[in-house]
């Protein structure tokens, strides 16, 4: 009996959906990872790593947070004009970034010392920022309407046309393979999210300029006090690997981005699957003036005992999971056993930042995110020390940084849950 309550609870039912597809996409992308690792060097995945880190916060800049506005909407017309708009937006970015490559290319090869080996890898960077950004956009339309099994399907579609093409160009030996798998990987995956969005009910017809400015200008709180915030946000996500490729050799980097890599699969297997159903589900409860604390309360539990499960694992066979990717990659074990308990606690408490967006308490979400940019920022402090040394303090100041983070998603919740009570 509490087993088929447990099923049906529709938190729980949409999140599994979710992890079946991005569980699936991760073994196929791990699966490719222990192929690829053999075909490029550490250095070419140290290059792609940094690569990745600016795609990355360009990705999250470029929308202006408009596309986590999308599920909160009741009507579906009001997220579709909402949806076009935060694509538009994208573009007119992406345009932008392409010109700063072409004609201002110092501020790639400088600021942040991409390797000039790599200098190439650049140009393609407008395209992927579309590519990536737009998708998520989409995605998170078909979370709005409640299409879980087609994003699943998605992820798989990217993550197999990514592995493919990465394999397939390694064995010409040119590093590029890396960059064309990851663009096809998105195109693939964008061309299928617009698929699967006219399958469920994506409509133009009452899309035009007056309704996309409508929707815009209702949800401008997003981009006025959210815009700048997730960027520090977005900076400190992959700031880490942008100190170590600053301050360690391009090796060094590429051992770093695989236990990374590794840690983060079960952040993308469950936690990032999690948030955005809970950001529907939040979104839904609030519109029909709902509690959500016991759900975000008992979800911290469920996650609790995932992350000690985890730890165990990491601490016994760390070592014999990195040995799969070669020999020479068995110092990214000793990596992991360091970083597994910032990557534990982020497992934890990222899902339940979506109370933040859910709610429209936005200010108080961007608050933390500035601190935690400023924070982390201080590892720059920390030059010509061992890079073990340089994990160790990187873990105790994300662990501080995310405990106050639950704190503030538990005053959130608590006090809305008591407004309902007034």
């Amino acid at each position: 009996m509490f087993l088929n309550q447990f099923r049906n609870r529709i938190i729980v039912k949409n999140t599994l959906i979710l992890i079946v597809g991005v569980g699936i996409a991760q073994i196929i992308a791990i699966v490719f990872q222990l192929i690829t690792r053999r075909l490029y060097s550490p250095d070419d995945f140290g290059a792609y790593a940094v690569y990745y880190s600016i795609v990355s916060i360009l990705a999250s800049i470029v929308p202006l947070q408009y596309n986590k506005a999308i599920v909160l909407p009741n009507e579906k017309d009001k997220s579709t004009n909402l949806l076009f708009g935060t694509i538009f937006i994208i573009s007119i970015f992406s345009v932008c970034i392409f010109f700063t490559v072409v004609f201002i290319p110092s501020i790639w090869t400088e600021l942040i010392e991409f390797p000039e080996k790599y200098f190439k890898w650049l140009y393609f960077m407008p395209i992927t920022v579309f590519l990536f950004a737009s998708y998520d956009a989409i995605n998170y339309w078909l979370i709005k309407n409640k299409a879980f099994k087609a994003s699943s399907v998605n992820k798989i579609i990217r993550r197999t046309g990514e592995g493919i093409t990465q394999v397939g160009v390694g064995y010409t030996k040119n590093s590029i393979g890396i960059l064309l798998g990851d663009i096809i990987g998105n195109f693939l995956n964008l061309i299928a999210g617009i698929v699967q969005s006219i399958r469920f009910g994506l409509k133009i017809k009452n899309v035009n300029i007056s309704n996309i400015k409508r929707e815009l200008n209702r949800y401008i709180d997003f981009p006025k006090y959210y815009a700048i915030p997730n960027l520090f946000n977005s900076v400190s996500l992959v700031l880490p690997v942008l100190i170590v490729n600053k301050l360690y050799s391009d090796s060094i980097v590429g051992y770093f981005d695989l236990s990374r890599m590794v840690l983060a699969a079960p952040l993308a297997l469950i936690t990032i699957s999690l948030s955005q159903v809970l950001l529907q589900n939040i979104s839904e409860k609030r519109n029909n003036h709902k509690p959500i604390k016991k759900d975000i309360l008992k979800t911290a539990g469920y996650l609790s005992i995932m992350v000690f499960i985890g730890i165990i694992i990491i601490e016994l066979f760390a070592n014999e999971i990195f040995q799969l990717f070669g020999k020479q990659y068995t110092i990214s074990g000793v990596y992991t056993r360091i970083l597994v308990f910032s990557y534990g606690i982020k497992f934890i408490v990222s899902p339940l930042a979506s109370v933040f967006p859910a709610l429209e308490k936005i200010k108080i979400g961007a608050l933390w995110q500035i601190f935690y940019f400023c924070f982390l920022s201080v590892l720059f402090l920390f030059k010509n020390i061992d890079i073990l040394v340089f994990l160790k303090i990187l873990v105790g100041i994300e662990l501080i940084c995310y405990i106050i983070y639950f704190i503030f998603i538990y005053f959130v919740v608590n006090q809305y849950d008591k407004s309902l009570k007034d």
